[in-house]
């Protein structure tokens, strides 16, 4: 299968032109402009096809954008044993460059090891790379903020230093989801102010967006904007 040859036939312009408006500072020369649902067909012919498939992955750098969404997408529906998907991930990791391909990139298999995945992500949220960063944060509030809970996490997200727009947004999502999710546990790191400014008044911004958010907490979590 030639895989630039299948996203091109799928090209369309006006999503390509939409796509580079979305990821600022993409090269547009590397968007080829391909909807998000064909190369979730692709992703899926791919996985009946583990020899094609493990040619693609081993293949990086990728040329184009579409190319490390199908990539993202392989790794969210990989199977087999948790150590290779862990190397899969980390084999990508240094060459996802923007928010668009790393949220897509969250393999389901990490649901089922709840534990080892929160002591690796840990590992994730120390490093200095933007995205692989961004990656912990991304696989924490998508897996672990209902029966995998566990509030320690905090320090460690509180810890992150990077300043970068796509680490302290993805921060404010998590804690946003985790006000809706697990209000009480949540709540006094808002009331404690233990976030920045805009990191704190996002967080306050996305939850009361929610629906899942009943107007009493929301009315609550206004009164606690940091001016």
């Amino acid at each position: 299968m030639n895989i630039q040859e299948a996203l091109m036939v799928k090209q369309d312009l006006k999503y390509r032109d939409f796509t580079i408006k979305l990821v600022p500072g993409i090269d547009v020369g590397r968007v080829i402009g391909v909807r998000a649902p064909e190369i979730r067909k692709l992703a899926k012919l791919l996985m009946k096809d583990d020899a094609e498939r493990r040619r693609f992955m081993s293949d990086l750098p990728h040329r184009y954008h579409e190319e490390n969404i199908l990539h993202g997408y392989l790794l969210e529906m990989s199977k087999g044993t948790l150590a290779d998907v862990m190397t899969d991930v980390e084999n990508f990791l240094p060459y996802v460059d923007n928010w668009m391909v790393c949220d897509t990139m969250t393999p389901k298999l990490f649901k089922q090891y709840p534990d080892e995945v929160r002591r690796k992500s840990v590992e994730w949220m120390r490093d200095e790379a933007v995205y692989t960063i961004r990656f912990a944060l991304v696989v924490h509030l998508l897996y672990m903020l209902d029966d995998h809970f566990d509030e320690r996490i905090f320090a460690e997200i509180n810890a992150i230093t990077n300043d970068d727009y796509y680490v302290k947004m993805a921060v404010a999502w998590y804690y946003s989801l985790a006000l809706i999710k697990q209000w009480s546990s949540t709540l006094p790191i808002i009331e404690g102010g233990q976030l920045e400014k805009w990191t704190h008044n996002m967080t306050i911004r996305k939850a009361c967006e929610s629906y899942r958010m009943t107007l009493e907490k929301k009315n609550y979590l206004k009164k606690l904007r940091k001016r």
